[in-house]
């Protein structure tokens, strides 16, 4: 499968201030993934069915962005018709989601199936079903921290809704009502905001370095700020959640682990707040229960050491590995 990841675009702070008024904070490379992989939570099984002939090409669908949104998973069965030349010559969905149906019909006419012959070895057409797996996985408690906490800040940020829910039990009345008029708030909020104008050069002096960028001139679009409704929605999820977690000390120390994440990134996005960052991570490594696994925390120690080294590409690719592998440990 062809994997489409989409995170919400987390600005880091490689340079620089356009005026003296303004705290130097970022460029437009995006630290990425900021959530846990939706390829991980959005998966699409082995290819199944009943097909007479071998196949030699059984591609898997892509999950479609419209269906991630609106939670449409399960099975979808798709009939095919394959000619002499072991082709796909005709589909039709027998059952599934309607969302679902389109990708599943083209990952059908891309297969490609050994000739059938018959007792004569003639060439021989065939049919059969072909049956593709659409499954939601449930987000990880650090992915629910990091998803409304970013919330407060962006309310474009990516939140995978559908996979969010899925980790809530189903008698959390109050969290699910949340999570709805969040999704609803989001759904309305336009993505890019007010243009902006930006003049003049400047350059900042940070721990690793100088970094110089001019600008002479240019226009810019800024996020626009999250409505109050989303803001006081996400606030008081996170509330609840950390009520429910409270005797579950991993959980609650993952749904932390999210949400201080965040904040270390965003700390890490001004030049002179990388102590700030690095303490943050500290502070998670040391709260961390005796369950917490090894491998999370290697990676938050990675985390710390990368934080606190100069900003570069490599850098902020190494950054990006090590946040989603800790926000997708299970």
């Amino acid at each position: 499968m062809n994997k489409i990841i989409h995170f919400p675009t987390l600005l880091i702070a490689l340079t620089i201030s356009v005026s003296a008024q303004v705290v130097p904070r970022i460029t437009d490379r995006p630290i990425k993934p900021a959530t846990e992989s939706e390829s991980q939570l959005f998966v699409v099984g082995e290819v199944k069915g009943t097909v007479p002939s071998r196949a030699v090409f059984l591609p898997k669908p892509d999950y479609p962005i419209e269906a991630r949104s609106s939670g449409s998973e399960g099975s979808v069965r798709v009939e095919v018709d394959i000619d002499i030349e072991g082709n796909v010559s005709k589909t039709s969905v027998i059952l599934g989601a309607k969302e679902l149906h389109s990708v599943a019909m083209d990952a059908a006419r891309r297969s490609k199936f050994r000739i059938e012959r018959n007792a004569a070895g003639e060439p021989q057409a065939v049919s059969g079903v072909l049956a593709y797996e659409f499954v939601i996985r449930k987000a990880t408690w650090a992915t629910v921290g990091w998803g409304l906490s970013g919330l407060e800040m962006f309310p474009a940020s990516t939140i995978p809704i559908p996979a969010v829910r899925k980790a809530f039990e189903v008698d959390w009345r109050s969290e699910h009502e949340l999570l709805e008029k969040i999704d609803a708030v989001r759904k309305m909020t336009p993505e890019v905001g007010r243009p902006a104008i930006v003049r003049g050069s400047s350059s900042v002096n940070v721990a690793s370095g100088s970094t110089r960028q001019s600008i002479s001139r240019g226009i810019i679009n800024l996020p626009p700020p999250p409505p109050s409704e989303l803001k006081v929605a996400a606030t008081e999820l996170l509330t609840l959640l950390r009520g429910r977690l409270v005797d579950n000390k991993l959980a609650a120390w993952q749904f932390e682990l999210g949400i201080g994440l965040r904040r270390a990134i965003d700390e890490y996005r001004n030049p002179y707040k990388t102590a700030q960052a690095t303490a943050t991570v500290k502070r998670l490594i040391e709260s961390a229960p005796d369950s917490a696994s090894e491998s999370t925390l290697q990676n938050l120690r990675d985390l710390e050491s990368l934080l606190s080294t100069g900003r570069s590409v490599k850098t902020l690719e190494a950054i990006s590995v090590s946040i989603n592998a800790i926000l997708s440990e299970r």
